[in-house]
């Protein structure tokens, strides 16, 4: 930790490991002896520090410098706009001379009664004036600027030649009088003025890649409940506790459970006796007696607890330690029958901060320098037995690690592992139902790099086959520099690998020789700093939307701290600590951790419309889910049993001092169709027969939908045992087939549609 005389590096350090907030830092390494290393002496000062910053500045980063004095006109609309109330007297007031937009084509009509408009080239010149009266007629009719989104994404300059940039933006509208919704994404292609005083100014602005989504504002997703955490809420954990066909929210970082009456919540403590647990935690039946119980970490002995499931009031027992080992910073517990006893194994995957004591993930696209990684073995009774060694999984144990599952991923009956770690990507490994597992990573993708945050599972493309979704960090300044080609000689292997770790999302479909990514990936993936997600079918069309929550941490301006990470920190430190590198650190994000600027904020959360053979569509605002607060942990699941689909999200929140909240938000779904469900409720049996690791696949005229049950998915949650099919136009069903991991199967023959089935798996005898 950094000494306790110095009391910013100390709140940098509590800050940081309040919010698990790091995803996407990257590195610096001083010495030639492996990849990522720096000719630097091994103690670099601190003034030696940042006069090499200095230099480097007016040098090889003289473009990017001079791409940040241009965005300052940008930032400080956006700032403006967030917090002003009359927002289009703002617009009017951006100086520049002349936009250029294209004109309309004829509106398309897709899903959810949602009209896109695409506008075509530009070739319409509009002097300011006549921008400022269209801005100033909007308004009147009625139109009002809800949230807005202002990247810089390309720089070009040569010289001492006028520049030109590209902004993205992105503007939400809405008009209660005319009842509409409107999404507003565009490129803004800017020639800037060659005089800057004081700052550079727009001369023209062509607006390119125009399209313009419309619905009527009526509600989608309506926000039902709130608690606020003190001051955290997550992990949170879903599942009918009491048994009355409801699904419960344990808001475990609060110790409270909002039991559901349907639809509704009581706010209860979840244990008298829970202490402050670390992150992560998974219910499931670990005992075999068919009674849930509850496994998490103590945050004050760092130690694995178990709290066993009990019939009475109590819910469970007190905690007791069920493993012997301290853990550090553990981020991912994942469940599942390993090795075929019929009991339920655990993964568990551990975080690293970087930046504190100087240290930086060493390399970042592939980092293995991290706390260690765990497979525990079942010993029957709730007790676990460490077999790290023994399973194949040591290689790769050190990751700096979000999220991972226990899955069957090639329908073998055995539990495949993912892994989804920041600095280094995704790791897959083929499991042999005896405890072992095989890193088949390059066999079965083809582009593991990423800033892994999470990842779910999902039947994307309806064909049977269980395909998953991958969120990363998609960065506006990576791709930036990259247009560029601004880099450093000295380390190419760093420069080469910022392409794919900044790509953001990817979205696997699954094939016969393992996953490729899908045709539609690029509509997917550029989400911004992305954390947790969730699959689900809002609509009941069949085809499965997927919904991510974004921002890490907004402050007071949208000017970002990204650049000197791109720029200076993925090249700063190493694995091991440094005091100068540290007081660096210190000093360089003291603007961002006091809350004076941003990293990546104030961006809106998004929720991905599958449209099957058409793609993905960003959809957010329109259905009323593009929260702008930083989101971390979302959660799907059917609250009140009316065969929609709802939302859970929790966001955090930064208060002077650098003090941490988080916030549970619950968004009930109102989306009003004539498509048809069907679902399938699991239950804990007893051994062998846990709902974790059973798939579900559903057989209509039309083709096949499959999925399965599985933890450590999303980010810091667990989704119910609940399985939720839409089915879109199709009045019937022909089978509903169940497989547990054992290879039990239980069929259903036409079973009714819009209800939900009740499973109990069958005995051994």
């Amino acid at each position: 930790m950094p000494s306790a005389k110095n009391n910013q590096l100390l709140t940098i350090a509590l800050f940081l490991l309040a919010t698990i907030f790091a995803a996407g830092w990257l590195i610096f390494t001083p010495s030639t002896s492996k990849p990522g290393k720096t000719n630097v002496p091994s103690e670099p000062t601190m003034p030696s520090l940042e006069s090499s910053r200095a230099e480097l500045d007016n040098t090889v980063w003289a473009k990017e410098v001079s791409a940040q004095e241009h965005e300052k006109i940008f930032v400080h609309l956006w700032d403006r706009l967030r917090v002003g109330t009359e927002k289009h007297k703002i617009l009017t007031r951006f100086p520049f001379n002349r936009l250029i937009i294209g004109r309309a084509e004829p509106a398309e009509k897709l899903e959810q009664g949602i009209l896109q408009t695409i506008y075509s080239a530009p070739e319409i010149i509009m002097p300011r004036k006549e921008f400022v009266q269209k801005v100033n007629n909007l308004a009147n009719q009625g139109y009002r600027l809800v949230q807005s989104e202002w990247h810089h994404s390309k720089f070009e300059q040569e010289n001492n030649s006028s520049a030109k940039s590209t902004v993205s933006v992105v503007l939400h509208v809405k008009n209660p009088d005319q009842n509409k919704l409107l999404s507003i994404k565009a490129n803004l292609v800017i020639n800037w003025l060659s005089e800057m005083k004081p700052s550079p100014v727009p001369d023209s602005i062509a607006v390119t890649n125009l399209k313009i989504l419309e619905k009527d504002s009526s509600v989608a997703f309506n926000q039902t409940h709130k608690l606020k955490g003190n001051p955290m809420v997550s992990p949170i954990l879903v599942h009918d506790l009491n048994g009355n066909g409801f699904s419960d929210i344990i808001a475990l970082g609060s110790n409270k459970v909002l039991f559901n009456t349907g639809g509704d919540f009581q706010t209860n403590q979840l244990h008298p006796k829970l202490p402050p647990i670390l992150n992560t935690a998974v219910i499931a039946d670990f005992t075999g007696d068919t009674l849930v119980d509850l496994i998490t970490v103590d945050a004050k002995s760092n130690k694995l607890i178990i709290l066993e499931g009990k019939k009475n009031e109590t819910r469970f027992a007190e905690p007791i330690d069920c493993w012997p080992k301290h853990l550090e910073l553990p981020s991912v517990i994942t469940a599942g029958d390993v090795d075929g006893d019929g009991d339920l194994d655990l993964f568990i995957g551990q975080y690293k901060q970087p930046y504190l004591e100087g240290q930086m993930p060493t390399p970042y696209y592939d980092a293995n320098d991290g706390h260690p990684a765990y497979l525990l073995q079942n010993s029957g009774n709730g007790k676990f037995i460490d077999i790290t060694e023994s399973s194949g999984l040591v290689k790769k144990r050190f990751r700096r690690t979000y999220g991972a599952s226990l899955v069957d991923l090639n329908s073998d009956d055995k539990l495949d592992l993912v892994v989804s770690s920041d600095f280094a990507g995704i790791d897959i490994y083929e499991g042999n139902g005896k405890g072992a597992f095989k890193d088949l990573t390059k066999v079965w993708i083809d582009q593991r790099h990423t800033f892994g945050m999470s990842h779910v599972f999902a039947d994307f493309n309806t064909d049977g086959k269980l395909d998953f979704f991958s969120v990363g960090m998609s960065s506006t300044t990576a791709r930036r520099l990259d247009f560029m080609g601004l880099g450093r000689d000295e380390h190419k292997h760093i420069d080469l690998k910022r392409a794919a770790m900044s790509y953001g999302n990817r979205l696997y479909i699954a094939n016969e020789k393992g996953f490729q990514q899908s045709p539609f990936n690029d509509q997917v993936s550029r989400t911004g700093w992305s954390w947790g997600c969730t699959a689900f079918d809002a609509d009941n069309d069949s085809d499965t939307d997927i919904y991510v929550t974004n921002g890490h941490q907004s402050g007071k301006s949208a000017q970002d701290y990204c650049t000197t990470f791109w720029c200076h920190d993925i090249y700063t430190g190493d694995s091991d600590k440094n005091a100068s590198i540290e007081k660096l650190f210190s000093k360089t994000m003291d603007k961002l951790i006091n809350r004076e600027i941003s990293w990546n904020g104030f961006e809106h959360n998004a929720f991905l419309m599958n449209r099957g053979p058409n793609g993905f569509l960003e959809t957010g605002f329109l259905l009323g889910v593009a929260s702008e607060g930083d989101g971390r942990v979302t959660l799907s699941d059917d609250l009140n049993n009316d065969g929609r689909q709802d939302l859970i999200l929790v966001e955090s929140g930064f208060e002077q001092g650098g003090r941490v909240t988080q916030t549970l938000r619950i968004f009930s779904n109102l989306i009003e169709t004539s498509n048809h469900w069907v679902g399938i409720k699991l239950k804990d049996t007893g051994l062998h027969f846990s709902p974790i690791g059973t798939k579900v696949k559903l057989r209509t005229h039309k083709g096949y939908q499959m999925d399965s049950i599985v933890t450590g998915d999303s980010l810091y949650g667990q989704h119910s045992s609940t399985i939720h099919f839409g089915l879109g136009d199709n009045e019937s069903i022909d089978e509903i087939e169940v497989r547990w991991l054992n290879g039990t199967k239980k069929t259903l023959k036409n079973p009714p549609i819009d209800s939900y089935h009740l499973i109990e798996s069958p005995s051994l005898q």
